[in-house]
Order: C-alpha cells, then structure tokens, then sequence
C-alpha cells in the first residue's frame, strides 16, 4: 500500500507519521513546497520569541530527521501541478528546476494543504509594509518589521491578535489593536465573558481602537501611512492582519466535490467524493455535533488528531471523526480563557431553545489564605437540558478543566447528570462540589424558579 500526503502541514506530518507508526511496511511519501527548515512550523511562532519560550524561528518547526528516520520518504521543494485520480497519479515539479517533470502513483492520497494569508496578497498587492505570519518565511520578515516598526497596528481581536499584541506590550512601541465589527473572540465568547479581558486591554499599553464603518488607510507610494477613522487618524509604520486566510484547495477543483465555503466536503472518515482521496487539516469545516452544520474554522489541535484518524482508517483500525466542539484556548493578558461547544449566543442560530446559567466561583477551599476564582457559563437545550457549550475565564491556568468539560460534552451529558457528576475530593485542595457541578445545579435552580 502506498499513501501519499501533499502537504508537511500539521495535520499532514500527524498522517505520515502515524501510518509508519501503525504499519512499518506502508509506503508514505510526504510531499511539500516549502524547504526541509519550515515544515510544520507553529504560525505564532513569533510570540514564542517575543516571550523567550524559544530563542530562533526554526525551533518551531518540526526537523526534517523526525519525519524521516521513521521510514518517511519526504520529498520538499515540489509543487504538485495536477491530479489525476481516474489514473491515481500525481503530476509534480521541482520548485528550483520548473522545466522538469516527475510523475507519481498512489493507492490512497492525502490532501493536507492548509491554509495561505489573503488580505495581504489580495487587496493590498505592492504594499510593503502590511503582512501576516503563518509561515516561518512570512514570521521572520514579520519578526524584522516589528523590530523597526514604532507605530504598529494589529488589525483583528482573534486569539492572535490578542496575543500578538499581549506579546508586543512590554516593548517601548506604540500597538494599536483595531477591533473588528464584532465582539473580542466573538466565535468562542458570550459578549459578558470577555469584558474583563477588555479591561485588561485598555488598562496596558495598548490602544485599543474601535471599529468604524468606513475605516480606512492611507496609501502612498506603496506604503499605508495611517489608518483613518472618522474622527482621527492613527499614523503606522506596519499594520499586521494575523487572522486573514483562504484555503489552499486549488488542487482539488474539479476532482472532488467542494463546499460553497472553499472547503473541501467529506465524509465522517475524511473521505471525499472520490473515495481514495482523503482531506484533513485546514481545508476541512468543523462539523457541530448537534445539527451538522459546517463553519470554517482552524484549530491546530483539530488538524493534528484529524493526521491520526485518517492514517487509523487507512490501516484499518476504523474511526469515525471526533465531532468537534471548537475548543480553544489562550492565556492574554493575564487571563486563561477557554471555551468548548456553542456559545448562548450562537445557539439559537442553530435551532435551540436556549437556557443559560453563569457564575464567579473560588478555585481554592474556605482554608486557603489566597483566593482565585472561575467565571464560568455554560449553555444548555431548553428542552432536553443537554449541555450545549462551557465558557472559562480565570487568572489560573485551567487547561485541564477545559479538557474535563469538553469531555463532558463529547459524552452528552444533561444538566441533571453534571450537577452530580463525581470529582475527587480532597478537603485541603478542593471543595465538594467542583464549580462546574455548582454551575450545572445553578441552572437548574433559575430553570425552576422561571417555571414557577
């Protein structure tokens, strides 16, 4: 059996890997653009700098050794042109030798093409001093224009917005962080769940800069001189759109069915419409749980356990996609926030009759001298009080809590069953009630008082 995978993306090395892991004998090639020094690179690579976690860009990129002492054949600096699926056959050629042509077969194929920047490349082509970071060529540039830069706008309140810019505070610069016409992570937060995160905002060094109809920059010789709002323009050096991306799905036009997104459609396998072509990464949508509905939406950690699945399918331990919750999670500003599931918000945009339940609630026992605390929500169906979504926000780093939560949904638990749903309890660490029991029996309390 022979597999190839086009794209050393996270989820793409996740595929390769795991197929040698589960049968020595598989064939795998790996099949990338970039050069040896880029493959798997982390796209906040740049704020793992900026805080000291690594010293040099290539430290968050995977080495090439990793990929190939498994048995990998790992093939870079080659752009696929074509695929032809009725002959399983790829059509590639040297990025360095574009006169050349190399042809290849596969059994099965795996397409891993990730993601690319859009609104630097498309609607300001030219302009030398607007970029995004994804890749580690894009992050070093990035890395040197910030270096020089004084006046630096960073335009988005995604999670990388915010940590770039959480990043970039300490340094003596002026960071003005350009909000969007919605809400700070509008995707994973309720509008009450990150207002104390705006307050830490304001409170730093950054400006931070409310959307405007209207908003726009001036341009000259090729360069955005400032930022014009409607009352006031800011003077930049560099503007920075790190959440701005398109799918790389050009070589799958015409040969397996696409969604009307620019995603690619699948099965709960990660099979397409031809069956012998798989999808994973990026380019695929979360799939709600609950309805179905598809939305496109990066995760990193999605992509790499999507690599695994499709390598388990094709050796034959079969497994169904892990319907995803969108979980996600940041520590900016001095908060942990996490989230999993569907926001109160959002979800009667999917057909729920909706219920809600928050609260503050201490992390630490009565005996403790210090005291941190939870803001925590959770959303719940009205009609059958299944839990539809958790929200938390903390100065403690509660990672793990997040993963117990989404767990919790993974495993469809109801209102009733979380209120008594069993943690450990040891007097000096924790309470009785872990506070995601406490919220759960919340909701129920204010269900029935509403009733009555």
């Amino acid at each position: 059996m022979k597999t190839i995978i086009i794209g050393a993306s996270h989820s793409g090395i996740a595929a390769a890997t795991d197929l040698k892991r589960l049968d020595a004998e598989h064939e795998v090639v790996l099949i990338d653009q970039r050069t040896e020094s880029e493959l798997g690179f982390i796209s906040n690579g740049i704020n793992l700098v900026f805080n000291d976690v690594i010293d040099d860009l290539s430290q968050a990129a995977t080495k090439a050794s990793d990929i190939t002492d498994l048995g990998i054949e790992l093939l870079t600096e080659i752009k696929v042109i074509k695929i032809n699926n009725r002959k399983k056959q790829l059509k590639m050629q040297p990025i360095k030798d574009k006169g050349s042509f190399v042809q290849m077969t596969y059994d099965k194929l795996i397409v891993a093409t990730g993601t690319s920047p859009l609104i630097a490349t498309r609607d300001y082509p030219g302009v030398d001093n607007i970029l995004s970071y994804k890749s580690i060529k894009e992050s070093k540039r990035a890395l040197e224009a910030i270096e020089k830069a004084q006046n630096i706008a960073i335009v988005g309140t995604g999670y990388i917005g915010l940590e770039l810019a959480d990043s970039l505070k300490k340094m003596d610069k002026n960071i003005y962080l350009l909000e969007g016409s919605q809400e700070m992570l509008f995707r994973y937060f309720d509008h009450e769940m990150v207002q104390e995160l705006r307050k830490h905002v304001m409170d730093s060094t950054i400006e931070l800069v409310p959307w405007e109809f209207g908003r726009d920059y001036k341009i000259s010789n090729q360069h955005i001189q400032a930022v014009v709002l409607a009352e006031r323009e800011i003077p930049v050096d560099l503007v920075i759109f790190p959440d701005s991306i398109y799918t790389n799905v050009e070589l799958l036009e015409n040969i397996v069915d696409l969604n009307i997104d620019n995603t690619v459609a699948d099965d709960m396998f990660y099979r397409t419409s031809d069956p012998n072509i798989f999808a994973i990464g990026d380019i695929v949508p979360i799939y709600y749980p609950h309805h179905g509905t598809q939305i496109f939406m990066p995760l990193v950690n999605r992509a790499v356990r999507m690599g695994r699945a499709v390598a388990m399918n094709i050796c034959g331990e079969t497994v169904e996609s892990d319907l995803v919750h969108k979980t996600s999670g940041a520590f900016v500003f001095g908060q942990f926030l996490g989230s999993t599931g569907l926001t109160a918000g959002e979800a009667p945009l999917f057909g729920f009759s909706t219920g809600s339940a928050q609260g503050t609630f201490p992390l630490q026992t009565k005996f403790s001298k210090q005291q941190t605390y939870v803001h925590a929500k959770l959303t719940f169906d009205e009609e059958t009080l299944k839990v539809l979504g958790f929200q938390l926000v903390s100065e403690e780093f509660l990672i793990d809590d997040l993963n117990v939560a989404t767990a919790l949904l993974s495993e469809g638990v109801d209102l009733r069953r979380l209120a008594i749903h069993n943690f450990t309890f040891i007097p000096q660490y924790t309470q009785p009630f872990h506070y995601l029991n406490e919220l759960a029996f919340q909701a129920l309390l204010e269900r029935k008082k509403q009733k009555n």
